[in-house]
C-alpha cells in the first residue's frame, strides 16, 4: 500500500516537472543534477537526477516560506527571521540532496555485506564445473538481496551480448565498490581467457569476509563513544545553550533592568545558533570517520539527523524555559 502512494506520488511530481518545463541546465542547479547522477544511477530511481534536484529546489523554498512565521515568532526580529528561514531553507535542501546519497551507500553496503555468500556458491560451482558461464547461472537463481538484481541484468545481458566486459560495466564502474570489482574482474577473467580462478575466488571470499567481521568489531567497539558524542551535540548543548539564554531574560527581569540591547540579544541567539550548525557538523564528520571510515559519510548520513535534533531540543528548551520568563 505504502509503496503505491510512494509510486503515485513519483508519477505525479514526473508530470508536474513535464508540464512545468523547470530546466537544471544552469547554475547551482547544474552542478546539483552532475552531483546526484551517479547516486540515482545505483539506486536505479524512478525520479532522474533532473527531478530530483528540481525536488530539491522546491523543497527548500517551500521551506523558507513555512519557516518565516515560526522563525519571527521565535526572535522577534524581521532580520534575524529572514536569516533563519534562509538557513532553514539551505538545511531542508541538504538533507533532499542526502537522501539518494545515503540510499546509495546503504546499497553498495548491503551487496557488499552479501558478496561473501555469493562468492562462495560460486565458487563451489565453478570448482565442480570448470565454467564460469555456467556456474553464474547456476547461482544467478538465488537471493542475495540487492546483489541479485544486478547480477541477473549483468548475466542476462552477458547471455545476448556474449561480452563480458560490457555485459558487468555496470557492477564494475557505476556501483564503484573495490570489493565488488575485484570480485568481477576475476570472473570476467575467468570468462574471457578461460582461466581457472578458484583458488582466487577462495582468497577474496575470505579476504572480504575478514574485512566485514573487523568493521562489525570495530563498530562494537567504538559504538558508545560514538553514541555519547551524537547525544552532547544534538541534545545536551543545545538543551543548555536555550536555558542559558532564558536565563540572561530571566535575570533581566529579577533585575528590572536589560543585561543587553535587543541587538546584542539578537547576535547572541545567531551566534549560539551557528555554534550549534558548526558543532554538529564537526562532531558528525567526527562520528563519520570512526564508524564508517569517511568524513562525507558522517556529513551526508549523520549530520542531517543530528541538526534536525538539536534545532528540535533547542526550541523546546526555550519554549519551556521561557514560560518562566513570562
Amino acid at each position: 500500500m505504502s509503496g503505491e502512494i510512494v509510486q503515485n506520488l513519483e508519477l505525479l511530481f514526473k508530470k508536474f516537472v513535464k508540464k512545468a518545463r523547470i530546466r537544471t541546465d544552469w547554475g547551482i542547479l547544474a552542478r546539483t543534477e552532475r552531483y546526484l547522477a551517479p547516486y540515482v544511477n545505483v539506486l536505479r530511481s524512478e525520479l532522474s537526477a533532473s527531478e530530483w534536484t528540481v525536488l530539491i529546489a522546491l523543497s527548500s523554498m517551500m521551506g523558507f516560506i513555512i519557516l518565516l512565521l515560526p522563525a519571527y515568532a521565535l526572535t522577534e526580529s524581521p532580520e534575524l527571521a529572514l536569516l533563519f528561514s534562509l538557513i532553514g531553507a539551505i538545511f531542508i535542501g541538504y538533507v533532499f540532496i542526502t537522501i539518494p546519497t545515503m540510499l546509495a551507500f546503504m546499497k553498495v553496503e548491503r551487496m557488499e555485506r552479501a558478496m561473501p555468500m555469493f562468492l562462495s556458491h560460486l565458487t563451489a560451482v565453478y570448482a565442480d564445473r570448470k565454467n564460469m558461464r555456467d556456474a553464474l547461472l547456476s547461482v544467478m537463481p538465488m537471493d542475495y538481496g540487492p546483489l541479485s538484481y544486478e547480477l541477473r541484468e549483468s548475466i542476462s545481458n552477458f547471455e545476448v551480448s556474449g561480452n563480458p566486459i560490457t555485459a558487468f560495466r555496470r557492477l564494475r564502474e557505476t556501483i564503484k565498490s573495490r570489493r565488488i570489482n575485484r570480485a568481477f574482474d576475476l570472473i570476467i577473467k575467468s570468462i574471457e581467457g578461460g582461466v581457472n580462478v578458484s583458488e582466487s575466488l577462495g582468497i577474496l571470499t575470505n579476504n572480504i569476509t575478514s574485512d566485514l567481521e573487523a568493521e562489525a568489531e570495530k563498530s562494537s567497539r567504538i559504538g558508545m563513544s560514538t553514541w555519547m558524542i551524537f547525544l552532547s551535540s544534538s541534545f545536551f548543548y543545545p538543551l543548555f545553550a536555550g536555558v542559558g539564554y532564558n536565563i540572561t531574560l530571566i535575570l533581566e527581569g529579577l533585575m528590572g533592568a536589560p543585561l543587553y540591547s535587543s541587538i546584542e540579544k539578537q547576535f547572541l541567539l545567531f551566534s549560539l545558533l551557528m555554534y550549534m550548525l558548526m558543532g554538529t557538523a564537526l562532531d558528525s564528520m567526527f562520528v563519520g570517520q570512526a564508524r564508517y571510515g569517511s568524513f562525507r559519510r558522517g556529513l551526508v548520513i549523520v549530520f542531517p539527523l543530528m541538526l534536525l535534533m538539536a534545532c528540535v531540543v533547542f526550541i523546546i528548551s526555550m519554549k519551556l524555559t521561557g514560560i518562566f520568563v513570562g
